[in-house]
Parts: C-alpha cells; structure tokens; sequence
C-alpha cells in the first residue's frame, strides 16, 4: 500500500544530522498511519535479527542485519585468532557487506569503526527501500534509519570517558 501522505510528512533524514524525533515517537504516529500488517512490519524489522518475521521488508532486513552481524563477528574471530563459528547464525552473507565490514575493521578508533558499520546498515536500509518513496518498505526503511540516528546521537565524550570509567575501575 502506498503511503502518499504519510511519507511526504516525515522530514529529511541525514546519516551525520541529529534525528528529527525519537523512534518511540515515530513507532507511535506509525500505529496509525500505517496498516495493521505494516506496522507489525516495523516490529519486526526492529526487532532483528531476533524472531522469525512475515514481513517481506523485515525479513529482508533481518538478513541483512544478520550478515552485517555475522562479517563483525568474523573479523573480530580474525583479530583474536579464535573460531568465529560458535557466535554466527545462520548462513547469512553478503560479499559486499564482508567488504564494508572488512572496511570498517580497518579504522583507527572505535567510534570511526562503529560510524562505517552504521554507514554500511544506512546504506543497506535504503536499498531496501527501494526507488518508491512511498512504499511501505521506505516508510520502514525510514523508522530503522531514525533509530539508527538516534543512537548515533547518544555517542557522547562524556558519557563515553565515564563508561570507560567504570569500565577500568572493575578491571583493577
């Protein structure tokens, strides 16, 4: 189903701009502005990897998810030189998602890893968006990619040297 009016309303996203709005508050104007079978789409496309989902877009996504998640663990296998099999699922891979995570491994700091593996789900998302920007895989394509940038705003220095903080002082 065609969400004319719905999309048109959902202000631009951009990977490096704060978010709009919360997720939690886009999950609330889509119970009402999308159908029943769409909105338990974006459950489950949230949702992924876990459960089994029916929705042809949250299937999609949880395939892709499951391969980006699987490249990570491979590469982090490599770094350490241990077995990555036991922390895979499924048969989920991608060539061009083991090369964007490869990629990703490859950068200096942690948080310019995490930025390339963000990148590489945004740009996975709107793949599977598609060209129909009023489609109901956009519109879900849209939530998933708020909620990314939501979670990309919540990276702060202070919050991230008190973190590390904590972190060391259970260590000693």
């Amino acid at each position: 189903m065609p969400y004319y009016y719905f999309a048109a309303t959902l202000p631009m996203l951009s990977f490096d701009a704060e978010p709009p709005f919360a997720f939690d508050r886009f999950v609330e104007i889509c119970r009402t502005g999308l159908t029943e079978e769409d909105f338990a789409g974006l459950e489950e496309a949230a949702a992924a990897p876990e459960g089994e989902p029916s929705h042809p877009f949250a299937c999609a996504w949880k395939v892709r998810e499951t391969a980006i998640r699987n490249a990570v663990a491979r590469q982090r296998g490599l770094r350490r030189q241990k077995d990555a099999g036991p922390f895979l699922r499924g048969d989920a891979w991608e060539a061009g998602i083991e090369r964007g995570v490869a990629e990703a491994f490859g950068r200096e700091s942690p948080l310019e890893r995490e930025t390339a593996l963000d990148r590489l789900r945004w740009s996975s998302l709107d793949e599977l968006a598609g060209l129909d920007m009023f489609s109901a895989g956009a519109v879900l394509a849209y939530g998933l990619k708020l909620r990314l940038s939501g979670r990309r705003a919540s990276w702060k220095a202070s919050r991230g040297r008190s973190r590390l903080g904590q972190f060391l002082e259970t260590r000693t």
